[in-house]
């Protein structure tokens, strides 16, 4: 009968059945939120370190997700030191627990070679995140200043 109040069908060919005459809060609930993530970059990091380190993130977040994460120069920055083929210095993709964790972007040999003949550039970093159930979020960061 269809009026029957204490079974959940959610179409999976299995009743859930409620106690007490409510349902289950987590039974069927699909997560549709994106991950909440937050990055931060300091702006101290000599771009000395960052050549020989990779750059440093810090990162915090809700849920366990997979970061991808990318630092790049502007055009004219590229050209000015040397970067024909990409723009891209540094890149990361990682798996992450909820909480704050410490990253570090390594930097690409070609970025590494150019860089050393810079004294200073403006990086952007951008990042995207996804959670087990699918859900992405696109993270943009402002462009941080890095000085020998």
């Amino acid at each position: 009968d269809d009026d029957d109040d204490d079974c959940d069908d959610d179409g999976s060919g299995q009743n859930r059945f409620a106690l007490g005459g409510t349902a289950d809060s987590r039974a069927g609930v699909r997560d549709k939120t994106a991950p909440v993530v937050l990055l931060r970059i300091d702006r101290r990091q000599p771009l000395r370190m960052v050549v020989r380190r990779g750059l440093l993130v810090r990162v915090r977040s809700n849920e366990p997700n997979v970061l991808r994460a990318t630092a790049r120069v502007d055009v004219a920055t590229a050209k000015r030191i040397g970067m024909e083929r990409s723009r891209r210095i540094a890149s990361l993709r990682r798996s992450l627990p909820a909480g704050r964790r410490s990253l570090r972007l390594p930097v690409s040999a070609e970025a590494r070679r150019a860089l050393r003949r810079t004294d200073s550039l403006r990086v952007h970093v951008s990042a995207s995140t996804r959670d087990a159930a699918g859900n992405t979020r696109k993270l943009h960061v402002r462009a941080v200043r890095l000085e020998r």
